[in-house]
C-alpha cells in the first residue's frame, strides 16, 4: 500500500473562500496551502507544485490519462476523489472527524495517509 502524508501545518479545509487568511481549497493556492488532493498529487501521483497551484480539482490538471489514480475511464474525477473533495471542505467537520474520514477513504482505496506536525492557528 502507497502511504502519503498530510502536513496539518499546510493543510487547507473547510471550504474555498477567497478572502479566507490561508487562502482557497485548492490542489496548492498561492499561499502555500494544499487540500489533501493536493498532497496526493505531489508525493503519489507524481505532480510538480507547479503543475498544481491555483487548480481547484484533479480534472482540471493538465495531461490527465483516463484511468489513473484519480480520474476515472470516463475522463473524469474518480467518485473517491469526489468524496475526497467533500470531506476535505465541508465546514461543519471537526478536525478529528475530517482525519478519520480522510484516512478511511483513502485506506479504502488503497493508500494509507499519515498526518503529521500541527494545525495553524
Amino acid at each position: 500500500m502507497q502511504q502519503f502524508v498530510i502536513d496539518r501545518s499546510k493543510w487547507r479545509t473547510g471550504g474555498g473562500d477567497f478572502d479566507h487568511k490561508y487562502g482557497s481549497t485548492q490542489l496548492l493556492n498561492s499561499k502555500g496551502f494544499m487540500c489533501c488532493l493536493g498532497f496526493f498529487c505531489v508525493q503519489i501521483d507524481n505532480r510538480t507544485t507547479d503543475e498544481i497551484i491555483g487548480v481547484f480539482e484533479p480534472i482540471g490538471l493538465d495531461n490527465n490519462i483516463r484511468g489513473s489514480n484519480l480520474i476515472g475511464d470516463n475522463g473524469f474525477n474518480r467518485p473517491w476523489v469526489e468524496s475526497a473533495i467533500i470531506i476535505n471542505d465541508d465546514f461543519d467537520l471537526s478536525k478529528e472527524t475530517r482525519e478519520d474520514r480522510i484516512h478511511k477513504l483513502f485506506m479504502d482505496n488503497g493508500y494509507d495517509v499519515k498526518f503529521i506536525n500541527e494545525y495553524p492557528e
